[in-house]
């Protein structure tokens, strides 16, 4: 396999995702050229960008062949039933949801208020435990919101050639409504389908409900006890935000992927304590060039 020379990524410079990335890179063999890491703003430009950029004059012209593209999941792609990375042609895509999901874990936020959280969180948060159990309440009060956003995802997946759905999820990552209820996020997709209607008449509320009903069933509260699932299924900004609603006072110190909480778990990401998971390693061994793409 041709020697990797880019890796287009999504974000500005100074994103997460760029930083997990140098993450992987830090354990590459010895003598295997590090690949230049570019990113390239949202993941819906990702690949005209990439392809513009090996091909314009101030660069030179590159193969295809040395460069791939790495994003993260998001509700895109049905979750492998391996902890391995998905494979879309030059594109690698995470097995989590988002690059938060690698960096949102019950010990390490045990660990980060313990060192630099306020008093009122040290009391809140005085063991593992307790950590872990502020997370199942994230995941429980999030629930309907993301059995509502698999079943946007699964039916723009799943109907793509049935008919155009062009809506996006009306709200950004872990920008939550203020009723994530089994009847707010009714309305959210009553909403969604009601702008696609003059583009899909073929498509009915229907769709939505029978995938929601599924996701709601599989989201219980046997699924939820397990962080490692959630950290699977849930988007990670979405569960930051959640569980910044559930440590009051205000604060910001994981929010949207803003604060040090991020700088503090990235520092201990790779380490024998928090090594890193399968799906990374995955793609660390493709840039080593002992995995094929």
């Amino acid at each position: 396999m041709p020697q990797i020379e880019y890796i287009f990524c999504e974000g500005i410079a100074g994103s997460l995702d760029r930083q997990l990335l140098e993450k992987v890179l830090e354990g590459l063999s010895e003598g295997t050229n590090t690949p230049r890491i570019v990113p390239s703003g949202g993941k819906g430009n990702l690949s005209n960008f990439m392809l513009g950029y090996l091909e314009r004059g101030g660069v030179g012209t590159r193969s295809i062949d040395s460069a791939i593209g790495f994003r993260d999941r998001d509700f895109d792609y049905q979750v492998p039933n391996e902890e391995s990375i998905i494979r879309d042609g030059r594109f690698l895509i995470t097995f989590r949801t988002t690059i938060e999901n690698y960096l949102l874990n019950p010990r390490l936020l045990f660990e980060y208020i313990q060192f630099k959280g306020l008093p009122s969180h040290k009391s809140r948060i005085t063991t593992i435990a307790e950590a872990e159990e502020i997370f199942k309440e994230s995941a429980r009060h999030l629930r309907f919101y993301n059995a509502a956003r698999w079943a946007h995802g699964t039916v723009k997946k799943q109907n793509s050639e049935t008919f155009k759905l062009n809506s996006g999820w009306p709200k950004n990552s872990g920008d939550l409504p203020e009723d994530y209820s089994d009847t707010g996020c009714r309305v959210i997709m009553t909403d969604v389908v009601g702008n696609i209607k003059s583009k899909a008449e073929r498509l009915t509320f229907d769709i939505f409900e029978s995938s929601y009903t599924g996701f709601i069933s599989k989201f219980d509260d046997l699924f939820i006890s397990d962080h490692e699932k959630c950290l699977c299924w849930y988007n990670g900004k979405d569960l930051a935000t959640m569980l910044f609603r559930l440590l009051p006072p205000a604060n910001s110190f994981f929010r949207n992927g803003k604060g040090d909480y991020y700088d503090f778990a990235l520092e201990r990401l790779g380490t024998e304590d928090f090594p890193l998971p399968p799906d990374l390693i995955e793609l660390r061994n493709i840039l080593n060039g002992t995995s094929s793409l």
